[in-house]
């Protein structure tokens, strides 16, 4: 067989095994609440510096450029570059450990959608890193699928108008799509805009990224889903675009990008909570408990994210726990 078709099959074999098993994180944010720094500054100066590059290295005569440049510095197949600022020196991220979280009890329960996802525990999906931004706080991953993900539902809306919309990703994240059903769900989307990234978000939430990858629907993903979308919306396009051409055809940052433009506490899972399969639903929930009432931080209103999304509220937030809080 020849070397590169040895190649690519060995990639689609494993692109294969990851799209049952490796997809998606789940993280604490409520153990462990009070953290030191608020990651605002730091955050917003990480990404305002790779947009600025992604614009410098864009292609001036290429309108998908600066998308290119941008989720190649960022993104990534299941999860994104974004997510491992987290672990650099100098993150504002604070980290909980496997053995510390609400999800010590469960570690061991494995998946049953498939072979392969039987053969993987539930701790294998764990993150421990998490930001806080004012009084909400949000795992790591939040920025992943703020970005990959968002980038997906960016390019949903833009192929309804546009059947030859370029998508820029690279190849193999091309074809997990087709391997997850992304692919095919996007085909077959009616609606446009917000309601498409919302019914995209619960699509995935209920399979391969959520119910039958790490065996959770988060809520809290759907939500900084909707908000990537936002932003990949707004990139290049729209009233106040980030990135402009100049007078001579050149990309340049046009404004400052802000995450509190985005981040609202539908990202907290304390508060925008995860439902998990009934296998480990109970377990969770009663460690969830006892570090809610151990915590004694304050924790952000809902209030905030009806102001945000309106009546699409129960389609982002988890109102089967909005009991517990004061509306």
């Amino acid at each position: 067989m020849p070397k590169n078709l040895l190649c690519l099959l060995s990639q689609v074999l494993l692109l294969s095994a990851l799209s049952t098993t490796a997809l998606a994180s789940e993280t604490d944010n409520i153990t462990h609440r009070n953290l030191k720094t608020d990651a605002r500054e730091w955050l917003n100066q990480r990404m305002n510096d790779a947009i600025e590059e992604a614009a410098m290295k864009a292609n001036p005569k290429n309108s998908y450029s600066v998308h290119k440049k941008l989720f190649k510095s960022l993104g990534g197949l299941f999860w994104a570059k974004i997510e491992k600022w987290a672990d650099e020196p100098g993150s504002p991220a604070e980290h909980v450990k496997f053995e510390d979280s609400i999800f010590r009890d469960v570690g061991n329960v494995r998946g049953d959608s498939s072979f392969l996802r039987k053969l993987i525990k539930f701790k294998s999906y764990y993150s421990p890193g998490i930001y806080k931004m004012d009084n909400v706080v949000f795992g790591a991953d939040k920025l992943g699928h703020f970005l990959q993900l968002g980038y997906s539902m960016y390019l949903a809306n833009e192929v309804q108008d546009n059947p030859k919309f370029k998508d820029v990703r690279p190849f193999h994240i091309r074809m997990a799509d087709r391997l997850t059903g992304d692919k095919k769900f996007r085909d077959r989307a009616q609606s446009t805009g917000l309601q498409l990234a919302i019914e995209y978000s619960d699509f995935e939430e209920n399979g391969s990224w959520g119910m039958t990858g790490p065996l959770a629907k988060s809520w809290a993903d759907m939500a900084a889903n909707v908000e990537g979308f936002k932003f990949w919306s707004e990139l290049t396009d729209g009233p106040n675009p980030y990135v402009k051409r100049d007078t001579n055809g050149r990309w340049y940052q046009a404004r400052k990008f802000d995450w509190a433009t985005y981040v609202n506490p539908a990202w907290d899972e304390a508060i925008n909570r995860s439902d998990y399969d009934p296998r480990i639903q109970g377990e969770i929930d009663k460690r969830f408990e006892e570090a809610f009432k151990n915590s004694r931080a304050e924790l952000p209103s809902v209030k905030e994210v009806i102001e945000v999304y309106g009546e699409d509220t129960p389609k982002i937030f988890n109102t089967r726990y909005g009991n517990v809080f004061a509306w």
